[in-house]
């Protein structure tokens, strides 16, 4: 009796002493990613200004709407939870800009409720080792990307929040028969929360689906995917439908398209004609193990070709090793929700061929990528003769590499704070003090009823209450399926701007000489060469780095 109770004794004191360093882990995650906060970073990722903007719509009743476009158009390309989230914030602290420090931490909560949900469902759903699990999540928690997207008002910790909760109540419904109609309905509710985060959820609906399909529960299988899809997929397309404007011309074209649904986004894209395949594979294959290459191994100086190479070299030394085919998955089936969940979300970040955001893509799955790629290794070592010393050895080494990755790289956390210049979104302080003081004139200088022609719509409107005409390429009519940047498309632009009254157009002149832009990214730049007497300069910034003009259709 005494072992017993001594033995109960030493569980508890384990677990209290896993729980403890746990929290000082949470917290320490939590200080640096609050570190990572700064209010003047708003509107640099375009995304989260508009999620401020949709949070203030709903919270001062004006129902779910792009506020920043002119028109007022009914919002129908960003879900909506995330801002329902900020619009319980915009009730709470009101005064723009102060309240974007509050707003960024309802991410780091996020974030660090995603630790903790991948903790358990490692543990508990994988069967990976205390060791693995930590090292796993050290390995998330301190890459550099997580930290960027930790500390940004951007929808994908809320993602992977409800992403992995959904994982874990399916694969936990899938173990059981007691108390599986409760996992189930949380399964249900997690996964449907996760669409209406963003609209990639659907991989994760197909997923579960093809899981409960995979063990041969046809009842759940057929009853999660009609529930969720009535749920999630139908409502939205109802809704779509409904507020897509019918009567589309060359003037109204520009802002009917600013806030076109998904749909729309994949009938576009598949209408280009000759380069889709090309674009496929530069684009959407290229761009994804570029973007992997990157999480995985930083320092550069590898091509993706190699790290392709590299990686299926290791999956087949891994399959040829005996104590990896006895326990592949560390008991998890390879049926699992997850596996299909992987195959699907990569296959559809691929075929959306958006080279530009493939790591802001792949930081929702990060665990999962570590998971799959290390387990092996876990495997190996949980199972070899070596499991104390020589663990605890190879554990430190790597999760002394994981923090060397995340702060000590080029573009780490120690360079940061002083970094001049673009990386990852982020630009130098000069430049964004320029534009607060083009912001500050426009504000105090210009009627509030005046339209501000700008690629920067969102985050004018917050800043100065000015209504905006997008002036991005985004505006621009497709030909083939490509934006089009002819003299036509340029003038019919122009000619819309006239048709709805946009007077002021605000100019950054570095688009002169940066060579990164593309054609497609130049459209201000384009509208002024084509119509220069057209348009006069009235304000420049201290350093030249931020112009506004007044526009005069009159002129012929």
């Amino acid at each position: 009796m005494s072992k017993m109770f001594l033995g109960l004794k030493k569980t508890r004191n384990r677990q209290f002493f896993i729980g403890g360093v746990g929290m000082i882990l949470l917290l320490v995650a939590g200080g640096v990613y609050w570190s990572f906060v700064d209010p003047s970073r708003l509107g640099f990722f375009y995304d989260d200004a508009i999620y401020m903007v949709l949070g203030k719509s709903i919270a001062e009743g004006q129902g779910y709407k792009a506020l920043y476009i002119m028109t007022e158009p009914t919002e129908l390309l960003y879900f909506p939870l995330l801002p329902l989230f900020l619009s319980a914030a915009w009730k709470i602290w009101p005064a723009f800009p102060d309240n974007i420090p509050y707003f960024t931490g309802v991410i780091v909560a996020f974030s660090l409720a995603s630790l903790v949900c991948c903790y358990y469902y490692l543990r508990q759903c994988k069967k990976v080792p205390l060791w693995g699990a930590s090292l796993i999540l050290a390995l998330t928690a301190f890459n550099y990307f997580y930290m960027t997207y930790s500390s940004a008002l951007m929808s994908e910790m809320p993602y992977l929040f409800f992403s992995l909760l959904a994982l874990y109540t399916a694969e936990q419904a899938l173990k059981r028969e007691a108390g599986g109609s409760r996992l189930f309905l949380l399964t249900l509710l997690f996964s449907v929360l996760a669409f209406y985060t963003r609209a990639v959820g659907v991989t994760l609906i197909g997923a579960i689906f093809m899981g409960f399909l995979a063990r041969k529960q046809w009842k759940q299988a057929f009853l999660y995917g009609g529930l969720s899809f009535c749920l999630s997929v139908l409502p939205w397309l109802f809704w779509t439908m409904a507020h897509t404007p019918s009567l589309v011309d060359d003037l109204n074209y520009p802002l009917v398209h600013q806030y076109a649904s998904y749909s729309d986004f994949l009938v576009r894209d598949l209408l280009t004609e000759g380069s889709f395949w090309t674009s496929l594979l530069q684009d959407g294959f290229g761009g994804f193990f570029n973007a992997l290459k990157l999480y995985v191994w930083p320092w550069g100086g590898l091509s993706a070709v190699w790290f392709v190479g590299l990686g299926l070299g290791g999956l087949f030394f891994t399959q040829a090793l005996p104590s990896f085919r006895v326990n592949r998955v560390n008991g998890a089936k390879a049926c699992s929700p997850s596996v299909f969940y992987l195959c699907f979300y990569v296959g559809a970040i691929i075929l959306w061929r958006y080279e530009a955001h493939m790591v802001r893509f792949l930081v929702v799955i990060l665990p999962l990528i570590w998971y799959y790629a290390l387990n092996p290794f876990i495997a190996i070592v949980d199972n070899g003769d070596f499991k104390r010393l020589k663990t605890k050895i190879v554990v430190s080494g790597l999760v002394l590499f994981c923090l060397f990755q995340s702060f000590f790289i080029t573009g780490g956390y120690l360079t940061f704070k002083s970094r001049e210049g673009k990386d990852h979104n982020l630009e130098g302080q000069e430049k964004l003090a320029e534009r607060q003081a083009l912001l500050d004139y426009i504000k105090t200088s210009l009627p509030e009823e005046e339209v501000i022609g700008t690629p920067w719509s969102p985050l004018f409107y917050l800043y100065t209450g000015h209504p905006t005409y997008n002036t991005g390429y985004w505006s621009l009519k497709r030909e083939k399926g490509e934006f089009s940047c002819s003299p036509e498309a340029i003038d019919a632009l122009f000619r819309s701007m006239e048709h709805y009254g946009v007077r002021y157009f605000a100019f950054e002149p570095s688009m002169r000489t940066d060579q990164s832009l593309t054609l497609r990214e130049k459209v201000p730049l384009l509208l002024l060469e084509m119509f220069p007497r057209h348009f006069t300069r009235i304000y420049t910034s201290p350093q030249g780095q931020n112009e506004l003009y007044q526009i005069d259709y009159r002129i012929e």
